[in-house]
């Protein structure tokens, strides 16, 4: 690795230049060994009892090399930023379950029992961190069908996740001179308890259904960044574990069919929200993000011709408690459309286009884009079972990633130029002995 970086102050001076030229070599190995089992008693035919026992042990390893160019070669090693690191984990969980089933009810509770050992060493330097952590992690579900096509459903589940090995590493990653991260040999597991609710109901003969659900997770000993910076604007980030973070989302949607279901139209509308907590310069930060979307789309399916038309609009509010720099709302809007024509001869005519407006970001990143893909096909055989088909993928050159994200008191727009266009001529056999509806739909 290779790097020069010229610092300078507000005047324009050059207040220093620091170079690097390292030679880096990273080796990671991970291993991971789980058994289970799992026995059911029934008590009665709606009542049923479920133990369950899990044993894991995973052994995560990592390398890291960092060697100075000196004398003309790569001889020196930096021992600040070379280490070997072994993460050992051990769980063993026991589990309960209560579980009823009836016609019009299904409940079931319980809770599982789980103690991790944890084992952080630093080889080079023989310090480990041992750890040892229980968890009760209970569980609920209730489902109630009002009628065939009419269910409510309520899940509460608590989970738990592990940090990762570049995480808990205790040096310096310097890939990026800029932003170097700082490994946390001391973080423990987080622990989060999830709510899920749903309403859906689909009449089969009319063709209406509607579908709403609302989530939320709270998370305690979240993993989150502690971000500092030095007198040259470098950033030092550090994985610590917090608590407060929670995120709340919902969806409501349907579909409202007219004229014997040859037209339908589908409205829908989401929102999220989202409280992080991040450490910048040792004082707590908390970003909020606010999200919503609603969208209309209209499908037309006449015999041979299939066509839909979509709009969906998404705005997006995030705000910070240490830098109004980050209380910048942005949006986005999108307009989509299929056509799809079955002709004589057993040819069907294929195409779909996605327009995107980006609004009130960064200078360079508000960009309106056209996606057009399309397609020609004929079938051939009895069954249709060949077909033939030339396709063009973005066929006018323009497809773009366009994201942002704002964390830790930071905007990044991305920008990236995927998968461009081409095109492809391809021929496809399907070994089925008889033509299905599926077939018809879908050649």
């Amino acid at each position: 690795m290779k790097s020069n970086n010229a610092f300078y102050n507000s005047a324009g001076s050059n207040d220093s230049i620091i170079s690097i030229d390292q030679k880096k070599t990273n080796f990671g190995h991970s291993s991971a060994h789980t058994a289970s089992a799992v026995y059911t008693e029934p008590l009665t035919k709606k009542i049923k009892l479920e133990f369950d026992y899990n044993f894991g042990y995973n052994v995560s390893k990592q390398s890291k090399k960092a060697q100075d160019f000196i004398n003309g070669e790569y001889s020196a090693y930096d021992s600040t930023l070379t280490n070997d690191f072994e993460n050992v984990k051990m769980s063993n969980r026991f589990g309960l379950k209560f579980i009823y089933e009836s016609k019009k009810h299904s409940f079931n509770f319980g809770a599982r029992l789980r103690n991790i050992d944890i084992s952080n060493t630093n080889i080079i330097t023989d310090q480990t961190v041992k750890q040892s952590v229980n968890n009760v992690l209970p569980f609920l579900g209730y489902m109630y069908r009002f009628s065939q096509g009419t269910r409510f459903n309520f899940k509460y589940t608590s989970t738990t996740s592990q940090p990762s090995i570049n995480q808990l590493q205790p040096i310096p990653d310097n890939s990026n001179p800029n932003q170097i991260v700082l490994g946390n040999p001391n973080l423990i597991p987080t622990f989060s308890n999830n709510f899920s609710s749903s309403i859906n109901s689909y009449k089969p003969i009319s063709g209406k259904y509607v579908w709403m659900s609302l989530n939320y997770s709270n998370v305690n000993n979240d993993f989150a960044n502690s971000v500092t910076y030095d007198s040259l604007g470098r950033s030092v980030t550090q994985t610590l574990n917090v608590n407060g973070n929670y995120n709340a989302n919902g969806y409501i949607g349907g579909g409202i069919p007219f004229f014997s279901k040859q037209l339908t139209l589908q409205p829908n509308l989401n929102f999220y929200y989202n409280n992080y907590s991040s450490y910048i310069n040792l004082q707590k930060n908390i970003t909020k993000t606010f999200n919503y979307s609603a969208g209309l789309s209209m499908d037309i399916d006449i015999d041979t011709l299939a066509f839909s038309f979509g709009y969906n609009y998404d705005y997006n509010a995030p705000s910070s408690s240490l830098s109004i720099a980050s209380n910048k709302p942005y949006y986005d809007q999108t307009f989509n459309a299929t056509f799809r024509l079955k002709l004589p001869l057993k040819i069907l005519i294929e195409t779909d286009a996605k327009y995107t407006m980006s609004s009130r970001r960064a200078e360079g990143y508000n960009l309106n884009y056209l996606v057009w893909n399309a397609s020609i096909s004929k079938s051939f055989l009895k069954n249709e079972n060949l077909i033939l088909m030339l396709m063009g993928n973005d066929i006018l050159n323009q497809n773009i990633s366009n994201v942002r994200s704002i964390q830790d008191n930071v905007i990044t727009d991305n920008k990236t130029n995927i998968i461009s266009r081409y095109f492809l001529l391809k021929l496809t056999y399907k070994f089925n002995s008889t033509k299905t509806k599926d077939n018809e739909d879908n050649y």
